[in-house]
């Protein structure tokens, strides 16, 4: 039996009102002066009836401040949904209001990583389906997702869309999903161009980041009505790249990129709350607090792994090289510095890039370099993850940046007899589903590289262990957006490997620095607002305490 409860706290300058229904399965939040709705239910409750009768109570409530929103595809989907057991999030269904009331089809969807992102895009393309407002429809993705987007689209909404197979597609197909890597090449890009499209959807946006790339070009000149770009990392380094992503969606508006950096990006004293107000046109941003999701806690730990002797040695050498070749400033310093990155990977990854350096310049320091290095059969992370999976029987994913260390560690699994499969950039689509499957179904590891984790969703997976760390903090977010998302159900546990007394050290103190600086795009850090976080890090490793460290 349903409680009905009308509450009214005071806080001295107001009086809030909310109107509040619950039981034991469930609880409805009406906030009768912001016109919204919370909803929370149990996991065991799966009544789509009871979400629309929360759903029906908002409409009422908006109908009070003259919003006349509703959803078509709502009412169409019921049947679906409780087939399904799903139901649409008040975030999302928020996201569509936002995007057909108040954008006109035109904005950069951006929720955290695993909050369904695919499903409010969903929901917008039907909504304007059951309004009778699309004839064409262009969904571009990597194309390991294609399949994964036709699933969900088809499953979940009930939209026949279909994968592009031949040219003819282009012109003849109502609803397309196809890779961007092929349409924006040719012959593909033209017959695209040709086409009116009533709506196009990238999903992955942040690859249009640069504005000076073939696939930006490629959709800036497609004709189109609407436009929905999703990415849950809109900025991974600078203001630059969000400026970009909004010139696609409305040309002009911001400026020119001159003018909008001098406005939000320069100065001692840069004005956040005039970059809120600029980009709120065109950007939705949810992040799981805001959406009020239980989503199950996530706990990040750090284990630093001993080097032996042949390793120390052979990293010592390697810093001498590093520090001779600075002061001489004949090589490139990112080479220089992610080659000792490398070596903390994997002795293997880093013997590839000496013995190319080798080949090039035979410098005996470089050749004595190598010699050490073909001495060393492992290394102090590979020895720490083994002993970690003899110990640990559930499935764990297992992130390196090199694929090379990937091949070194499947070897090494390999001997052990330890089940496992590999996940990377070079696998179709097709591949990469068997893979995951294998995963779900029979293997304990999955070994993934940055590339092939890309839209991976693996919910029946609760540890991750980054055994290398990115450059970028925000892949460290997405990375564990992997496993921790809607429909997990265990707590997420996360390790961060590093090499005692080396570079790892010291990158893993500066990725955690930085990361909350990009984790949302409204709460920016004024310290390095405009500035490159990558080359930050680059530059913050080149300089004391490092170079002290390089000489030690």
């Amino acid at each position: 039996m349903a409680k009905i409860r009308y509450i009214m706290p005071g806080d001295g300058l107001r009086e809030p009102r909310f109107l509040t229904l619950a039981n034991d399965d469930l609880e409805l939040k009406l906030d009768l002066d912001a016109a919204s709705v919370g909803l929370r239910y149990s996991k065991q409750n799966k009544d789509f009836n009871l979400f629309l009768l929360a759903y029906k109570a908002l409409n009422v409530l908006l109908e009070t401040t003259n919003n006349d929103f509703d959803l078509f595809s709502l009412t169409r989907l019921q049947e679906n949904f409780k087939r399904l057991g799903l139901i649409p999030y008040t975030h999302q269904i928020e996201c569509v209001r936002r995007v057909i009331e108040e954008m006109n089809g035109q904005a950069i969807i951006a929720d955290e990583v695993g909050l369904g992102k695919t499903i409010e895009a969903g929901l917008i393309l039907r909504e304007y389906l059951e309004r009778g407002l699309l004839n064409k429809v262009l969904i571009l993705t990597p194309a390991s997702l294609t399949r994964q987007w036709e699933w969900e689209l088809r499953q979940k909404l009930s939209l026949q869309v279909y994968r592009q197979r031949t040219l003819l597609d282009w012109q003849n197909s109502f609803l397309l999903i196809a890779s961007l890597a092929t349409a924006k090449k040719e012959p593909h890009a033209s017959l695209i161009k040709e086409v009116s499209w009533d709506m196009v959807i990238v999903d992955e946006a942040h690859h249009l980041k640069n504005n000076k790339t073939q696939a930006y070009k490629f959709i800036s000149q497609l004709k189109k009505r609407h436009l929905l770009l999703i990415t849950a990392t809109p900025m991974q380094n600078n203001l630059r790249e969000l400026f970009n992503l909004v010139q696609l969606i409305a040309p002009g508006v911001l400026g020119s990129l001159e003018d909008f950096s001098h406005r939000y990006a320069l100065g001692d004293n840069p004005n956040l709350d005039s970059v809120k107000k600029a980009l709120k046109p065109f950007l939705i941003r949810t992040t799981r607090k805001e959406a009020l999701l239980e989503l199950p806690p996530r706990q990040v730990t750090h284990a630093g792994c001993e080097q032996e002797d042949s390793e120390r040695l052979l990293y010592q050498a390697l810093s001498e090289y590093i520090k001779l070749s600075l002061q001489r400033k004949h090589q490139n310093q990112l080479l220089l510095v992610t080659l000792q990155k490398e070596l903390c990977s994997s002795v293997f990854a880093a013997l590839l890039t000496l013995e190319k350096l080798l080949s090039e310049s035979e410098d005996p320091l470089l050749g004595e370099i190598v010699q050490l290095g073909v001495s060393v059969k492992t290394n102090a992370k590979t020895r720490f993850l083994l002993n970690k999976l003899s110990t640990c029987p559930d499935k764990i994913v297992v992130f390196t940046e090199y694929v090379a260390t990937q091949k070194f560690l499947a070897n090494e699994l390999a001997k052990r007899n330890i089940r496992f499969v590999t996940y990377d950039g070079s696998l179709s689509s097709s591949r990469k589903e068997w893979a995951r499957e294998r995963f779900r179904r029979d293997a304990q590891v999955l070994l993934a590289t940055e590339a092939g984790g890309e839209g991976l969703n693996l919910q029946f997976c609760h540890r991750i262990i980054n055994y290398d760390l990115p450059w970028n903090p925000m892949k460290l977010e997405q990375r564990i957006g992997r496993v921790h998302r809607l429909g997990q159900t265990e707590p997420v546990e996360v390790l961060n490997l590093f090499t005692k007394d080396t570079i790892e050290e010291r990158i893993l103190e500066l990725l955690y620095k930085k990361l909350q600086i990009f984790t949302d795009v409204f709460s920016l850090d004024e310290e390095c607002l405009g500035e490159d976080l990558t080359q930050y890090i680059i530059s913050e490793l080149l300089l004391p305490p490092m170079e002290k460290e390089l000489t030690s």
